[in-house]
Formats: C-alpha cells, structure tokens, sequence
C-alpha cells in the first residue's frame, strides 16, 4: 500500500524566496538548456549571474531566459561582458512580467525555463544563474 497526503498543494514553494541555481558553460554557438520548474503556482521575481570561471575577452555572454522551449517567450535576459573576472555580479532584466508568472511543474506550456546561450567566439567561461520565485496565482 501507498502513501499519499489527502491534501491540496497550497505551498507552492518550500519557502520565499524559493531559489533555483543553474550552472552554464559559454558557448560559441547558440546553446539551449531546458530546466524544468519543480514547483506549482510560482513566478520568476529576480535573478543575477555570478562568473564562476573568467569569460574570455572575445566577447559577452548573452543568456536569454525564454518560457517553455528554445524561442519561446522571452522572460528575461544577462549579458555577462567579456573579461569578467569570477566573481563578477551581473542582474537580469525582466523583459516580460507575464511570461514570468503563473509558472508551474502541472502545466505543460509553463513548466520550464529555456536557457539561450549565445556566447563569445572563445566560448570559455561559466556561469550560476541564481533565481528566486515567489508564490502567484494563490
């Protein structure tokens, strides 16, 4: 026999901010990296990228963040300069509030973020992107 709580899910997040951190690795050619949303009820209210290894001189680390899938909606957006030593602190910019909201593991259209990397042709350097949610729609 199985468990199962007879409740509804009415924390959608574990705590607030909820933080999701993803690790990415410059590339010289567009790269898409899917994370999946592992809460319900929740929208992106804030973000930053921290260089974790230099970004090479050739150029910026451009990450889009786009709703679902690779040209998808986009969310929000860093560019990381070129030359950034570790340790550099670069905010998103939030470029669509809506796109942003109403994210959820339940539903299929909003339940992941696309990570676009267009990075520099030297494509050396890494990055955490660092996200925190909130609760929406409750």
């Amino acid at each position: 026999m199985t468990y199962a709580p007879d409740r509804e899910d009415t924390f959608p997040v574990p705590i607030e901010p909820a933080v999701l951190t993803v690790h990415l690795v410059n590339s010289a050619a567009e790269t898409n990296v899917p994370i999946y949303i592992p809460w319900n009820k929740c929208r992106l209210m804030y973000g930053y990228a921290i260089v974790t290894l230099a970004i090479d001189g050739s150029g910026a680390m451009e990450i889009d963040l786009e709703l679902d899938a690779a040209d998808g909606t986009a969310m929000a957006t860093v560019s990381v300069t070129a030359s950034d030593a570790v340790g550099t602190v670069t905010e998103l910019t939030i470029s669509d509030e809506a796109a942003c909201s109403n994210l959820s593991r339940a539903d299929t259209s909003r339940d992941a973020i696309n990570f676009e990397i267009d990075g520099s042709s030297g494509a050396a350097g890494e990055v955490d992107v660092i996200l925190y949610f909130e609760r929406s729609g409750c």
